[in-house]
Parts: structure tokens; C-alpha cells; sequence
């Protein structure tokens, strides 16, 4: 039975919600709870009975409800103030009240069913998916792209240096420049850096704005480097500067808004707060900044900008110090990233972006070749879901779950949830960088190199792992030269990722540069002395043919991976 209202359809059966016939992205208890409510549509559901009926067995607070209730109505187009479906009655529950008519579903044609999550290891299988077809799409894809592909990735000569003067995008465009610590003690650097890793995020989540990625912001700390140069170098028509100052517990936020080109200040401000407020400061200045753009905020998305994720200051000063180790990607910082997370989270167990962390901290073990225990990807999705649970706005719990859908061999998947993901953070470069990937697995190769250009653009001085998936996508285009410089740059600058190892393995060993092959086998063995050829074949980006698969594998161990 399809549940039929005001242009949207409620199905049970394929559990979606559908308007105009076009699947709305929702957290599977939201739709949990829009099903129980349209199917108690003649009366009216208390609180504690939704609570217990949507969520079984499970200890939640009203707050989780409220949170569900209002991302149901946003899926709906309506609010409390004007409902059209679901109706609030204060201090009891919430009513169905829009007149909804029951249809049967049309006849469908029978699928196979889907393979369950695995698990265990199916060395190569998972790289067999694309088989011929997949290979073949992806080579005539670049075949008629080049010498002129999608983006600026497949451009690059060799030298692999973004452009000098990137052009501006449509949309206001801005980068928020690393905060600087005025404190007498010196002693406060971490909260200027959260705030500003704060604000960036912040800002990102707007669809109007284009907001340059925190790493390339940070290229330009302490550096004196003038507004107008840093807006020309990055492409930008505007740039957020600031410092913060610290006094007993008492802090002071100045900052402004500039014009690039023309280095006029458009907005600023200062605030003063106590210490244990820092937290909430961002949201402030975002308000004030995208005002000061001319971009609309929306009543829903101010009350999200005015909220905090923590009231413990203590918790928020310890995810502050692990957020910076996190995009390292050394084992060192990221075992104390973990362990102040640990902290963080004993100090308030429902941080969302504290939990959001540490699902990442579980996963990037595996893909970095540290370890690939499967165990890693479960704990990881069970992480995420709870991360999206205490904030269902946050888009890097999405980019979670859709490698660990590519880790099982899931693509489709894993294309869903990085759109939802670049959805809810349409300036992030990490959720671009993501969706590359994952359409690239899906046999999508065109699309992935825009995503890929996309978060270029968003991230001019790109970290490692962008490099990384420049020399992959050099080699197979069959730039070997020029893959190889690439690989062998992410290899001298992080002696602890093994995928750009691998990738040279196999490159060497088709040009039969064995000795070569087998000092980066050594190099690998040092990072982790268990990683076997199996294990490697499973997070090898370019075994996906069998022959590759073959190939790959008679090089790992001629390399010494046994």
C-alpha cells in the first residue's frame, strides 16, 4: 500500500518517500516515523508512544524526537508554524493531518536480491565488478576526453601546479584565513584554529557560497602575504580574517570581511564571551558573514547556526586538538587523535561531531593500508549512523558510510550517500574528493573527474591523498611519466601510506624495474609487517580486470608481500 498526499507518495515498500515521483533523501527514522504517524493518521500519538514505536528497545531523549519531527517537515516543505501534514499538540504528541489517500503499488518486475554485506575476504572479487565493461568505459572515456578532459586534473603536464589565478566562481566565493592567537600567554593557538576550521565548515554548508578549503587557507599562515594576492592565488572575491584573545576565562573574536580585489573591509566585528563559549562563536560570526554576502538564511538553518554541538567546553578544546591530527594521516597523530576523542566523548557521549571523527579514525586504517581487518568497516558504519543520528546535517558521517559501501563492494550505494553528503556540505572539498572515488568504483569516470575538478577548485593546495588520485588517474589515462612523479611525491612526503606503494609496484613491474619494486615492498613491510598480497589486492585502486587482478598479485609478491 502507497500512501498518497498534497504531491508527495509515502511506499512502504521500496521505503522512500517520493515527490512529484523523484525520491526525497531522508534518515531512515525519519521515514520510520513519517510510515508510523500516516498509519496512526485518525488520532492523535503521544510522545512517549513515538518513542517507543520508532525507536525499540533504544534509549533516546524527546530532543531526538523533536530532531526527527522537524527534519520531517523540512522533507515536506512545511514548519511548525504553518503544518500542513504533521500537526504539533502541545505537551501531548503530533497529529497526521493531511488528507492522504491509500493506492496499491503497481505490479514490479522481480530483481535478484541483493548480496548481503560481506564481510570476509574476497581478495580481487570486489575488483572484478567492472570486469570488461567497466575497464572499457572507463579508457574510451578518456580516450575522447584527452588531450582535453573534464577538469584540471587530466591537464596537468607534470609539474602538477594548480593555476595562478583561478577563476572566480558565479557565487559569492571567500576563505577564511587562519585565525590568529593574541592571547598574552600565547597559549590558545588550538581555539583559533578550531574556530576557524569551525567557520569554514560552517560557511560550507551553504549552497549559495563557495568557500575554499581549510588546508589551502592555512598555506598562508604566517606568512605576509596581502588580501588581494591570497584572493587572486585562490580565485576568491572575498576573505574572513580574525584573531582571538584570550584572558583568564575570558575571550575576545574580532574579525572582517574583505574584498580581494579591492581590499576594503566589508563587515566586522568583535564579540566577548566567556572561555567555555567558544564553541558556539562561529555560528555568530557565519550569521553575520553571510548576511553581510547577501545570502538568505533560511528560519530553520539560523536555529542551526545559533545551536552548538557541545555545552562542555573541556570536550570541545579535546576535539579541537584531534581534528587537526586527524588530516595528517600518520599513524602517531592519528593513535592521539583517537585518544582525544575517547576523552572528548567520556566528557559528553552525544558530541556529534566528536563521534563523526571517530568513525573516520576507524575507516582510514583500512584504505591507508595500516590495518584491513574487516571488523574496522562495521565498527566504522555503526559509528557514522550514530554520528547522523545526533546530527543528521552533517556531511561527513555520509562520506563514511560511502567508502565503507565501497569496502563491500556496494558502488550504487556508495554514489547515494556522497550525493547526500555533497548535498548537506556543497563546499566541501573532502566530500567531493569522496564522490570521486565512489563514482569512479561505480564505472562513472566522466563524473568522477568532475567531482575530482570540484574539489580542486574547492582546494587549491590539496593534501596527499589528492596527489594519490592524480598519478592514479595519470597512470591508467596511461601517463605513466607523469603518474609516476606524482606517486613518488605522495611517497617521499608520507612514509606511511601504502596505496601510492602499491600503485608504484605495479608500475615498476610492468616496466621491470624489479629492484625498485621490492625496496617499496620493504617500505610497506615497515608500515605494517602483516599486510600480505590478499590484503593488498583489497584496497589496490587498479586491479579491476582479471588480468590486472593477476598482475597486481604476482607483483605484490615478487615484491615481497607474501
Amino acid at each position: 500500500m502507497i500512501f498518497r498526499f498534497d504531491g508527495y507518495e509515502l511506499d512502504p515498500a521500496r521505503y522512500e518517500l517520493r515527490r512529484d515521483g523523484a525520491p526525497v533523501a531522508l534518515e531512515p527514522k525519519v521515514l520510520d516515523l513519517l510510515l508510523y504517524l500516516v498509519r496512526q493518521r485518525d488520532r492523535l500519538v503521544a510522545k512517549e508512544e513515538l518513542l517507543r514505536e520508532v525507536w525499540p528497545g533504544v534509549h533516546v531523549t524527546e530532543s531526538t524526537l523533536t530532531r526527527a519531527v522537524s527534519l520531517a517537515r523540512a522533507a515536506l516543505g512545511e514548519s511548525a508554524a504553518e503544518p500542513h501534514a504533521i500537526e504539533t499538540v502541545t505537551g501531548r504528541g503530533y497529529r497526521w493531518r493531511a488528507a492522504t489517500e491509500e493506492i496499491e503499488p503497481a505490479p514490479a518486475t522481480p530483481l535478484a536480491p541483493r548480496e548481503p554485506l560481506r564481510t570476509g575476504r574476497s581478495p580481487g572479487r570486489r575488483r572484478l565488478r567492472a570486469l570488461t565493461a567497466g575497464a572499457l568505459a572507463f579508457a574510451l572515456a578518456l580516450a575522447f576526453a584527452w588531450p582535453r578532459p573534464v577538469g584540471w586534473l587530466l591537464a596537468l603536464t607534470g609539474s602538477a601546479v594548480p593555476p595562478r589565478t583561478p577563476a572566480l566562481p558565479t557565487e559569492p566565493s571567500v576563505v577564511v584565513l587562519p585565525f590568529r592567537d593574541l592571547s598574552p600567554d600565547g597559549a590558545h593557538a588550538h581555539l583559533a584554529e578550531g574556530i576557524t576550521e569551525d567557520l569554514t565548515s560552517t560557511l560550507g554548508r551553504f549552497s549559495e557560497l563557495f568557500v575554499i578549503a581549510r588546508s589551502s587557507a592555512y598555506t598562508y599562515a604566517g606568512r605576509t602575504v596581502s588580501v588581494e594576492t591570497i584572493g587572486r592565488e585562490l580565485g576568491v572575491r572575498y576573505a574572513v580574517e580574525g584573531s582571538v584573545r584570550a584572558e583568564g576565562r575570558k575571550l575576545v573574536v574580532t574579525s572582517q570581511l574583505v574584498g580581494a580585489a579591492s581590499g576594503v573591509q566589508v563587515w566586522g566585528d568583535r564579540f566577548e564571551l566567556a572561555l567555555e563559549d567558544a564553541a558556539a562563536v562561529q555560528g555568530q560570526l557565519a550569521e553575520r558573514i553571510v548576511s553581510a554576502l547577501g545570502v538568505r538564511i533560511a528560519e530553520a538553518e539560523l536555529d542551526r547556526l545559533r545551536s552548538r554541538s557541545t555545552d562542555d567546553f573541556d570536550a570541545y578544546e579535546l576535539f579541537v586538538q584531534a581534528r587537526a591530527d586527524f588530516f595528517s594521516y600518520t599513524r602517531a597523530r592519528h593513535a592521539r587523535a583517537a585518544a582525544l576523542l575517547e576523552r572528548a566523548l567520556e566528557l559528553d557521549p552525544d558530541y556529534a561531531p566528536a563521534v563523526s571523527y571517530q568513525a573516520g579514525l576507524e575507516l582510514a586504517p583500512y584504505f591507508l593500508g595500516w590495518d584491513v581487518a574487516p571488523e574496522r568497516i562495521e565498527r566504522a558504519r555503526a559509528l557514522a549512523q550514530r554520528a547522523l543520528e545526533l546530527d543528521p546535517f552533517a556531511p561527513f558521517p555520509h562520506t563514511t558510510l560511502a567508502m565503507a559501501y565501497i569496502a563491500h563492494d556496494r558502488p550504487e550505494e556508495a554514489v547515494d550517500e556522497v550525493r547526500r553528503a555533497v548535498e548537506l556540505g556543497p563546499s566541501s572539498d573532502v566530500c567531493f574528493g569522496v564522490q570521486s572515488a565512489a563514482l569512479a568504483y561505480a564505472g562513472e569516470p566522466l563524473e568522477a573527474l568532475r567531482s575530482l575538478d570540484r574539489a580542486l577548485r574547492l582546494n587549491p593546495r590539496h593534501p596527499d591523498l589528492y596527489w594519490l588520485m592524480a598519478g592514479l588517474l595519470q597512470a591508467e589515462a596511461g601517463r605513466r611519466d607523469v603518474g609516476l612523479s606524482l606517486l613518488e611525491r605522495v611517497r617521499e612526503t608520507n612514509r606511511e601510506m601504502v596505496p601510492p606503494r602499491l600503485a608504484l609496484i605495479s608500475l615498476y613491474a610492468e616496466e621491470r624495474e624489479f629492484g625498485r619494486a621490492e625496496a617499496l615492498g620493504r617500505e610497506i613491510l615497515g608500515v605494517n609487517p602483516r599486510l600480505d598480497a590478499e590484503d593488498a589486492l583489497r584496497i589496490f585502486p587498479f586491479a579491476r580486470t582479471r588480468a590486472s587482478v593477476a598482475h597486481a598479485r604476482a607483483a605484490f609478491r615478487a615484491a615481497g608481500l607474501r
